[in-house]
């Protein structure tokens, strides 16, 4: 954990040297009441008892860059570190009891089990609550609308740890866990947004870098505590007290989370936002309406339709590698060990994090449409040669990396790119929708894995996988900014 802070970290400080100015003091500056700050571009009245009793006022100049605004990516890539766990049950999978493996409770050699479909749920339930979340930061605040979300994710894992059957596991380990995340997962980008408006894909990049790495910290910290003398599986079947170790180490793993999230609140901050601007006589003038469509007008574009199913296309590939990477290793008797399966599990998460930085970077410098156009090409020839990866545990890992750092770039790239072709009049509200299209995607690629698997083979399956990816390269081809709106641009 101390790993993953001074990583974090670093990455803040990184932040604020990419926004091209000095970072000052941290400490807010007292200012006149007649003086005022600019948040976004326009003027917004301040007073001295208003700097002085809150963090939610910015707090900038000329000669520098107002802390909060790093320091809300940080705090918020610390919270993504919880909310990005469920990416860990790709590796906890193999340590579920044989109970938790189908819904019948009973074990069935040779079948994909039914607890792969843990994530596409959790995914279902996140696009369902993440319209939500935008909602409550305008009403309670993005602190609080955090805190809510993650704490929820923590009690469901330790709630998950006395269930018996899987039904009644995936309820609170996928229903209320996806839940939780959808409602938080927004809010510390709004935030850091308002701070940093001109490096919208640095900020997500950021923030989301963590939602990655907590796989990869969290993966390896799980297998600690359920395999701590690191016994291999025999026949996919580990010794009883494997098994038995799984609902401490859910509960243990609650506690981190609880606790990590909380730290990464307390750094985030907001812009407290005046109704308008002081003209010079005193009165208050109407502050100008944020451009962009409405969340209708986007949703019934042409633009929205075509990124959804952009977004299932390219997405379905790294979300069913982050299940099933384990599963297919299992099948190769040249990626045996328990304890190199978690590590290149835990090592894809690593750059499932670290990718979503640099994509975000990335976007930021040549476009939404060539990064990805980039990112699905590398995607499907790494989905055509997974198979033949398999044979070394080198080339496995590669592999497994490289399609985890594209899972990294499809979450990364699509949020600044839907505030761009969409405005951020309802940006966040109408990223909430589209990740649906993760959730169908998800779920698609789980029903893929357990019906083509076992059809026509793991090849057949990813070659599948990599043809979509190419559908994909092909479908952003047809993208165009939306006409209604000047602003419009990718």
């Amino acid at each position: 954990m101390k790993l993953s802070c001074l990583l974090l970290l670093v990455l803040a400080v990184s932040l604020a040297l990419a926004n091209g100015k000095a970072v000052g003091s941290s400490s807010l500056q007292r200012v006149d009441r007649k003086k005022s700050s600019r948040y976004n571009g326009k003027h917004i009245a301040t007073s001295s008892s208003d700097i002085s009793t809150t963090s939610n006022v910015i707090a900038s100049d000329s000669n520098g860059i107002d802390l909060r605004g790093p320091l809300s990516v940080l705090g918020g890539a610390l919270v993504h570190l919880t909310l990005g766990t469920y990416y860990c049950w790709g590796n906890f999978i193999s340590y579920a009891p044989p109970n938790l493996k189908f819904f019948d409770g009973k074990s069935h050699p040779g079948s994909q089990a039914d607890a792969l479909y843990v994530i596409p749920v959790t995914l279902v339930f996140q696009a369902l609550s993440m319209p939500f979340g935008p909602s409550l930061v305008k009403s309670i605040g993005s602190r609080k609308t955090i805190l809510l979300g993650a704490w929820i994710t923590a009690l469901s894992v330790y709630l998950a740890s006395f269930q018996e059957s899987l039904a009644s596991f995936m309820l609170f380990y996928s229903a209320m866990f996806g839940t939780g995340v959808g409602l938080a997962y927004m809010a510390p980008m709004i935030a850091a947004w308002s701070y940093m408006p001109k490096s919208k894909g640095i900020v997500s990049g950021g923030v989301l870098a963590g939602f990655g790495a907590g796989g990869f910290f969290f993966s390896i910290i799980g297998s600690k505590l359920v395999n701590p003398k690191g016994l291999n599986a025999i026949n996919y079947v580990f010794p009883p007290e494997v098994y038995g170790n799984f609902s401490k180490m859910l509960r243990i793993l609650s506690y981190l989370y609880a606790g990590l999230s909380l730290v990464g609140t307390s750094l985030i901050s907001e812009p407290k936002l005046a109704a308008g601007t002081i003209a010079k006589d005193g009165s208050k003038v109407a502050a100008a309406p944020l451009p962009g469509l409405s969340v209708v007008e986007a949703v019934t574009s042409k633009q929205f339709a075509l990124i959804w199913a952009m977004v299932v296309a390219s997405a379905t590939a790294g979300l069913n590698t982050a299940s099933v990477y384990k599963t297919f290793a299992a099948s190769s008797s040249a990626l045996s060990g328990d304890g190199f399966q978690a590590f290149v599990g835990g090592l894809g998460a690593l750059f499932n994090g670290s990718g979503r930085l640099f994509w975000g970077s990335l976007s930021d410098k040549i476009g939404f449409k060539n990064a990805y156009m980039f990112l699905t090409v590398l995607q499907m020839v790494s989905m055509l040669t997974y198979l033949s990866a398999s044979a070394s545990k080198l080339l496995f890992t590669i592999n497994t990396c490289s399609l985890f750092f594209c899972l990294a770039g499809n979450l990364a790239l699509f949020p600044p790119a839907t505030q761009k072709i969409f405005g951020p009049k309802a940006g966040a509200t109408i990223y909430g929708l589209l990740y649906s299209a993760f959730a169908f995607a998800s779920v698609v690629g789980g029903i893929l894995t357990k019906s083509l698997a076992k059809s026509i083979g793991w090849q057949g399956l990813f070659i599948v996988m990599a043809a979509m990816s190419l559908s994909a390269t092909l479908l952003v081809q047809l993208l165009t900014p939306v006409a209604s709106y000047a602003g419009s641009t990718f």
